[in-house]
């Protein structure tokens, strides 16, 4: 076991080594210090071990949250990483205003912790409970997953449950249809209006349509082999088949389909070409923006991009499009019937004629094919 001391304002963890001798050693820091560095001598000795005061630094929150983001990149999808990245971030960079800490170490994982984070998430930040019910089990994934790796697990508590409050998205049951969808399309330009064009008539999920690739489609046969690798769910990392509406055959017919991005950021947005092309990241503002130039009410476009997603599944279930089939184009799961046992040659008749359903896009004199200069 190990004690503390002060002496001369100062705070000291006194310990016993193995063979008998006593040892002491200043606490750089307040009592939350004191507390993780006494925890790590306790388990350095009950192991056996002798302490020493030139063992390297415990790692720091920062250096925990790197580590994870790498695992993340092996696991997850692109668009799951960032969003653990920017909520762990998130996280890091309260806790150390908090403290007023230049280093923050793995003290700072603890439950008290957790819950005056989503405390923070929902008063200061103004989230909605279930978005800081997201952000903080985040978090405490990136803790259970460091308790169970040898190198962080000396320096944490056990992570244990963590009760968050009954939270449901509140999301109205809104989605735009295909004339808002248009009004949207007409009042964008430059790239904006390729990840628009390609949102409504595809339905993905908005990170996806901006990860396209020109060799992923075949235009003659009207097909688009969606990779594995921009799947967010499991069943989607196998990857499928999608059948293109001839519309958008037509309107990819004058863009730059060759092996780079579909969404191609050299088309000029308000007279500038982005400097970055391979940065898939867009700015929900900007989003929001063009929709609040059409009539559209503004619950349809809560969600300014992905709303493009929640009318194309709605629009087809208008139309009377089976919802196995609405399944299969955006990629949710049918079961282990769908998924497993029935071939894309089964659904292939059907899943055309459903994609022959989407409208052509409505836009007076906007060549959406054509790239704009500066």
């Amino acid at each position: 076991m190990a004690s503390r001391r002060k002496k001369g304002g100062k705070l000291y963890i006194r310990y016993r080594q193995p063979d008998g001798t006593q040892g002491e050693q200043r606490v750089h820091g307040g009592t939350r210090e004191a507390d993780a560095l006494q925890r790590t001598i306790e388990r350095t000795l009950a192991g056996g071990e002798f302490w020493s005061k030139k063992r390297e630094a415990s790692p720091s929150l920062e250096d925990l949250i790197h580590a994870y983001d790498v695992h993340s990149r092996r696991k997850c999808a692109e668009g799951t990483r960032q969003q653990r990245t920017i909520n762990l971030t998130i996280f890091y960079e309260w806790r150390r205003g908090r403290d007023r800490r230049r280093i923050v170490g793995l003290d700072a994982l603890d439950i008290d912790t957790l819950e005056a984070f989503h405390d923070h998430c929902t008063r200061d930040r103004g989230n909605l409970p279930s978005t800081a019910n997201t952000k903080v089990r985040m978090v405490h994934a990136m803790w259970s997953w460091a308790y169970g790796r040898r190198e962080y697990r000396p320096h944490l508590e056990y992570p244990a449950p963590i009760e968050l409050p009954d939270a449901l998205p509140v999301l109205e049951p809104a989605a735009p249809n295909w004339v808002e969808m248009d009004a949207a399309i007409a009042q964008s330009s430059g790239w904006w209006t390729q990840v628009m064009v390609l949102q409504r008539f595809l339905g993905l999920r908005p990170g996806q349509s901006m990860r396209l690739r020109g060799s992923i489609f075949d235009l003659d046969a009207a097909l688009l082999t969606f990779p594995g690798a921009l799947g967010k769910t499991r069943n989607e990392r196998r990857g499928r088949i999608i059948p293109l509406s001839p519309h958008l055959v037509e309107i990819l017919g004058s863009w730059n389909l060759d092996d780079g991005w579909v969404v191609d950021k050299r088309w000029h947005v308000y007279g500038q070409a982005s400097r970055d092309l391979d940065n898939r990241s867009w700015n929900r503002g900007t989003a929001r923006r063009i929709w609040e130039r059409t009539p559209a009410h503004p619950r349809v476009y809560r969600q300014p991009l992905h709303c493009f997603r929640k009318g194309f599944i709605s629009e087809l279930a208008r139309a009377g499009v089976a919802e196995p089939l609405r399944k299969h184009l955006v990629g949710h799961s049918c079961g282990v019937h769908g998924d497993t046992y029935t071939i894309f040659a089964a659904l292939e008749h059907q899943l055309r004629k459903a994609v022959d359903l989407i409208p052509p896009l409505q836009i007076c004199g906007k060549g959406v094919g054509r790239r704009e200069t500066a």
